[in-house]
């Protein structure tokens, strides 16, 4: 409760006191992985998020949160490979495909990730996050009228998806163009 409320360091104390009774509590590692990542306290996350992730071999969530731990350390393969293994585990959630190809991109792999979102944007049409990202990697390899088209498809899907717009503002600034 503690942690849903935002006291982030109540839960954690919390998380603590299961883990010491119950060393090997998969669901506490995993929580309390979660709330030192959200404290951008990544290297503390990681061994409680990896122990959460052995425990719990089937939870994409578990997973995903390894990742963006990952992520949060420069350690983009790994990412990656969080990513994947959360994606086959739940194949219809787009967010985990797309956290494969932002680790790739993050790993200077512009068109390992610009081929997937491509292949996403077909798959999960509807998916503002699969738009905004294809714009981020078709801007970073200097498409940027496709890079316009991506953003403001994510923004018609979403119209509150800031960083969408701040991008797509960036580009038609770039190309000094104001429409």
């Amino acid at each position: 409760a503690a942690h849903h409320a935002g006291d982030i360091d109540r839960a954690l104390a919390a998380y603590r006191r299961v883990l010491a009774v119950a060393p090997e509590h998969a669901a506490a590692h995993g929580l309390l992985g979660t709330g030192l990542l959200q404290l951008g306290r990544g290297e503390e996350a990681v061994p409680h998020l990896e122990h959460a992730a052995r425990r719990s071999r089937d939870d994409a969530n578990v997973l995903a949160n390894l990742a963006q731990a990952y992520l949060a350390l420069g350690r983009h393969a790994q990412a990656a490979d969080a990513f994947r293994k959360a994606s086959r585990l739940a194949p219809t959630a787009a967010q985990f495909q797309v956290g494969i190809a932002a680790a790739l991109a993050l790993d200077g792999k512009l068109s390992e990730a610009d081929t997937l979102l491509a292949r996403l944007c077909v798959r999960f049409p509807d998916a503002p996050l699969v738009w905004l990202n294809r714009g981020h990697v078709l801007r970073d390899t200097r498409r940027l009228e496709p890079a316009i088209d991506a953003y403001r498809r994510a923004l018609d899907l979403d119209p509150s998806l800031m960083d969408a717009r701040n991008s797509l503002g960036a580009v038609l600034h770039a190309l000094l163009r104001f429409d």
